[in-house]
């Protein structure tokens, strides 16, 4: 057995004095610690909870919102309420630097009109101004203006054609609407066909891979396919996506301009037990057939000019003297 000498014994000694030293610093300080933290003062309140925090957080913004838009819209139900009045004027044609209190320095200085006969000025803001401009404007070009009054309204009307930082402004009732244009009567395919219903037709928005034969079968429904003419590439030869149909008669032509004809679908008919096997044919019945998509695409179909008309505008002259001059 190796012997080990009194120093370093000594030495083993030490060292085991001192981690267990150590160790006890180490409880002692955590146990101070400890108690440190188990400090607690039980007069206090009892502190929220991580989700009493989240939930009063969002309950105050939404409550101060609902608050504010009621007394707001209160506030604006009455102000409008009290400064509306029947006896309105539009004004427009006003230069993009007019702002509210210049329109009431306007109406008070050049007439007789004071600062109380002025109920309300309504200026509306533009939308969406254009980022070109130098100057950004401060108002859509127009405004309405309110008075106590139908004698003020009229004092007010006589101001029209005044200049307003150098430009005429126009002054009307606010309820007159002489010399709007008025809407269209006419209904959509009278608009897009301003040619007279003939039997040549315009067919645009083709594929490039559409044959005559293809149309031919597929306009089949309208009635009669006379001719077929597809404006072709030179170099392929395909379709440029556009051409000319025209049909045996107009009301042909019409079916489909309006998108739709009627197709004969065969039916069988109803078995009967009397009837034999040779009796029971199948009856057609016309359907609706809507042409006005092929291949997945939308077909856009409009009246054309008849030849003899194209001609003429094109040369000056009619198709028949061109003949007759050539014999």
């Amino acid at each position: 057995m190796r012997e080990t000498s009194p120093e370093g014994h000594r030495a083993a000694n030490h060292s085991k004095s001192d981690s267990r030293s150590a160790k006890k610093r180490r409880r002692t300080s955590d146990a101070n610690d400890s108690a440190e933290e188990l400090k607690i003062d039980l007069a206090l309140p009892e502190p929220p909870s991580k989700k009493a925090l989240r939930k009063a957080k969002k309950a105050k913004p939404a409550a101060e919102a609902a608050s504010a838009t009621k007394e707001d819209i209160a506030k604006v139900s009455v102000q409008e309420c009290q400064k509306r009045t029947d006896h309105g004027i539009w004004i427009g044609n006003l230069p993009w630097g007019a702002t509210i209190e210049g329109l009431r320095v306007f109406f008070t200085e050049n007439s007789e009109i004071k600062d109380g006969d002025i109920t309300r000025i309504h200026m509306p803001k533009p939308k969406k101004p254009s980022p070109t401009l130098r100057i950004k404007p401060n108002n859509s070009g127009f405004a309405y203006v309110d008075f106590v009054s139908e004698a003020k309204k009229l004092i007010a009307i006589e101001l029209s054609e005044t200049p307003i930082d150098g430009r005429n402004c126009l002054i009307k009732d606010a309820k007159s609407f002489v010399g709007r244009p008025e809407k269209s009567q006419t209904t959509q395919t009278e608009a897009v066909n301003k040619k007279s219903p003939n039997k040549r037709i315009f067919v645009g928005n083709l594929g490039f891979d559409i044959t005559r034969e293809a149309l031919f079968e597929h306009f089949a429904p309208c009635g009669e396919v006379e001719d077929v003419f597809l404006a072709t590439f030179e170099d392929s030869g395909k379709c440029r996506g556009y051409g000319w149909i025209t049909f045996g008669d107009i009301p042909s032509a019409e079916a489909a301009v309006r998108g739709y004809g009627f197709k004969d679908v065969e039916q069988e008919a109803e078995p009967d037990e009397e009837q034999s096997d040779a009796k029971r044919k199948k009856k057609p019945k016309p359907r609706k057939w809507w042409v006005n998509k092929i291949e997945g695409r939308n077909l856009r179909c409009e009246f054309a000019e008849d030849k003899a008309t194209r001609y003429k505008k094109r040369y000056g002259k009619d198709k028949s003297v061109q003949e007759d001059a050539s014999y």
